[in-house]
């Protein structure tokens, strides 16, 4: 028996999904996800060869001439990837319709942007205006030194960070036949672990001053907006994540130091992005359960003086919308939820009182 494949799923197989998401959502979110195909595609010989190169470490650990062969592979391997990316960027751009872009000229102002109102020069048509020196000047005398400011805010931290880094490894060293397993893996491991969260706490803050601080730029093209915004985000994400990896690289030259480092911090983003996406949904879930079961008590104790008939249907709806899930769309569906849910409590209360 044959299997045979029609036109449509052979392209739905080559494509994958981001034509689907393009349809959408638009190009600007479909080509988040088109990357995230073509690179794990192209991870898949990287990561053969890393597993190759893990068994074989095994056997000879000194092996010099093996990870100088795999630092070639991986230079090789980064070239090839934007070259590839690049034609890949240039078939989606062909096959979407974008690879002619329009003229910044003709290009439709911002939503957001704000201005008096004029008249386009090329157009004719009346659009806001705003001074491109007024925009300069906030450009230069403010994004430039806040940016700056924040930057040598993280710089600052992570000085303090590896100064009392080395107070606490010649304390370590002190204490070292005194300690414990346990006590040796707090030594080690809970700086990084304190410097990591500081990391993602100072990222959040920053990346909405980033926002905050485009924001009041005023650029009157998406474009430009994304350009300056991202160049913001791009800084202090470069300098946050990886300054303290290169600082113990290549200025402290510590290879030890380098592994115990980057293991906490892999570890703790991990945990820490898993709070906002798991736990926290989770406990409000719980939290809206328990204040609708302690709602519900309440009632019950009051049932005796209703003389409504339908008191019991109602209640028995409530209880039992209580304990469904929270509607896993957006928030207005969120909201629309919660109304209903306030709704069914009001007639509750409303059937008690008649």
């Amino acid at each position: 028996m044959t299997c045979t494949v029609s036109t449509a799923e052979r392209r739905k197989l080559l494509y994958g999904v981001s034509d689907s998401i393009r349809r959408y959502f638009g190009e600007h979110i479909a080509i988040y996800f088109a990357f995230l195909e073509f690179y794990t595609e192209m991870l898949v010989p990287a990561t053969l060869l890393a597993i190759i190169m893990f068994f074989v470490s095994f056997f000879s650990l000194e092996s010099l001439q093996g990870i100088g062969a795999f630092a070639a592979f991986n230079m090789l391997w980064a070239t090839f990837f934007f070259v590839r990316w690049k034609r890949y960027c240039a078939t989606l751009a062909y096959r979407w319709g974008t690879l002619l872009k329009p003229n910044e000229q003709l290009e439709l102002p911002r939503p957001q942007f704000r201005g008096k109102m004029g008249k386009n020069p090329v157009t004719g048509f009346p659009e806001p205006v705003y001074s491109e020196r007024k925009r300069n000047l906030w450009i230069t005398f403010v994004s430039y030194p806040s940016v700056a400011l924040c930057l040598l805010t993280s710089a600052y931290v992570l000085n303090k960070f590896m100064t009392e880094r080395n107070k606490i490894n010649n304390t370590a060293e002190q204490v070292a036949v005194q300690a414990s397993g346990f006590s040796s893996f707090l030594w080690v491991y809970i700086p990084s672990v304190l410097y990591t969260v500081w990391t993602k706490c100072f990222s959040l803050i920053s990346g909405r001053t980033a926002v905050w601080l485009t924001d009041r730029e005023n650029h009157r093209l998406q474009s430009h907006y994304e350009f300056h915004l991202i160049w913001k985000l791009l800084l202090f994400n470069f300098v946050n994540s990886f300054s303290s990896l290169f600082y113990i690289a290549f200025w402290v030259q510590d290879l030890v130091l380098l592994r115990t480092h980057l293991a906490a911090q892999l570890i703790t983003n991990q945990m820490t992005d898993q709070i906002p996406e798991i736990i926290l949904p989770w406990i409000k879930v719980r939290l809206d359960q328990w204040i609708f079961k302690q709602q519900a008590k309440t009632l019950e104790a009051h049932a005796d003086e209703y003389d409504d008939p339908n008191f019991m249907v109602l209640k028995e709806q409530a209880t039992i919308e209580g304990q469904l899930p929270e509607y896993p769309v957006g928030k207005a569906n969120r909201c629309c939820f919660r109304r209903n849910r306030s709704y069914c409590h009001t007639q509750l209360v409303s059937a008690g009182n008649v």
